[in-house]
């Protein structure tokens, strides 16, 4: 990551600041590990460290179960380095391949319902066109109609 610097400009002086960015560790050495690693705070944040930590190398300690406290918004989440159980690998697969299925499924319903509306408006176009002959029709009966009253009147 690069330095970024921001310059507030007064009319008594010039100043200028200089910000760090925040390292980012993308990978551990053993010796960097933790046994463990308790996540405090609010929801939100701590679900974004277990991510990170997951990235690591970290799954959640199953001897200490998550506690989040919808009154307060707080999680509790421990954290200790290693695998996943392998039947958590086979539910978290089967868990994407079932996401996966429904977005497909999400798509093509989407597509089916674009077809169909397009199929009803079509429907509704050519019943409106069938309407409009039909009263052109009328229309034209109708002024016959006048037409051959007004000659027999006449005669």
């Amino acid at each position: 990551m690069t330095k970024s610097s921001k310059t507030i400009v007064q009319p008594e002086a010039m100043v200028t600041l200089t910000v760090q960015p925040p390292t980012v560790v993308t990978e551990a050495t053993p010796a960097q590990v933790p046994a463990a690693i308790e996540l405090v705070g609010p929801i939100a944040s701590v679900l974004e460290q277990v991510t990170a930590l997951s990235r690591l190398g970290f799954t959640i300690n199953t001897d200490a179960m998550p506690t989040m406290f919808a009154s307060t918004g707080t999680a509790i989440i421990t954290m200790i380095h290693g695998d996943p159980h392998p039947t958590m690998v086979v539910a978290a697969t089967q868990a994407m391949k079932d996401a996966l299925a429904l977005e497909q499924f999400a798509e093509m319903d989407a597509e089916r319902r674009v077809a169909v509306d397009a199929k009803e408006q079509e429907a509704h176009a050519a019943r409106e066109a069938a309407r409009a002959e039909i009263e052109a029709q009328i229309s034209r009966q109708q002024e016959s109609l006048r037409q051959l009253q007004e000659s027999l009147a006449a005669q």
